[in-house]
């Protein structure tokens, strides 16, 4: 697979040499002409030093025939930009990196765009690090709209064995759509039974959980 990385720093490089590894071809372009000098004598990348919400820099770097780009810079304008470049030219598979994670709604409502907040998965990260001292009854699986709402495991107690999940107390808004149980999902499309040791997987509004977490703990 052919894949352009605009933005050379540390995430840049790493994703590149992960890519590399498996066997895809990468080209990254980097704005700043020190950077793009070490990069090109440090990775197997094809390096493009330019601005890439430079119509002729993308077309250097290959763009017509790209099946993915990433766009990694530290400014949420240019890498918007650049996404609309990338959506105009037909690029079937677009990362952005969003760095202010109140700008993750708007880049998700960006078509064919897929809006990665680093801030939001580090705080999903700490999280569980924290939390997972505890025994592990509850894990933050992803934070959604730019942190208002919360896609939570929690692992199911003998207070809830034979319980209904319609008859949980649940805050009005919260969804159970899934159990895992032994490894395997059942779909909440229906009200079911829950079981000790299965896993719930409920999405609430951030301000809800403390009351979710009464419901499981």
């Amino acid at each position: 697979m052919k894949i352009i990385l605009v933005g050379g720093g540390i995430s840049g490089k790493t994703l590149a040499g992960h890519l590399i590894g498996e066997g895809h071809d990468v080209v990254i372009i980097e704005k700043d002409p020190e950077n793009a000098k070490a990069l090109a004598d440090s990775t197997e990348a094809l390096i493009i030093n330019g601005d890439a919400s430079d119509m002729n820099i993308l077309k250097d770097a290959g763009i017509d025939d790209t099946e993915a780009m990433v766009v990694l810079t530290h400014e949420d304008n240019t890498n918007m930009l650049i996404s609309q470049l990338a959506i105009k030219l037909g690029v079937p598979n677009i990362i952005v990196r969003v760095n202010d994670p109140r700008n993750k709604e708007v880049f998700s409502d960006m078509e064919g765009v897929k809006a990665i907040s680093p801030t939001l998965v580090v705080v999903t990260y700490l999280k569980n690090a924290i939390t997972g001292s505890r025994g592990r009854k509850k894990r933050s699986i992803l934070s959604l709209a730019t942190g208002k709402v919360e896609v939570l495991e929690f692992n199911v107690t003998e207070k809830l064995d034979q319980k209904r999940t319609d008859d949980l107390d649940l805050p009005k808004g919260t969804i159970l759509p899934l159990i895992i149980r032994h490894g395997e999902p059942i779909l909440c499309d229906e009200p079911r039974i829950l079981k000790a040791g299965d896993d719930a997987v409920v999405i609430a509004k951030t301000d809800d959980i403390g009351e979710v977490i009464k419901v499981f703990e």
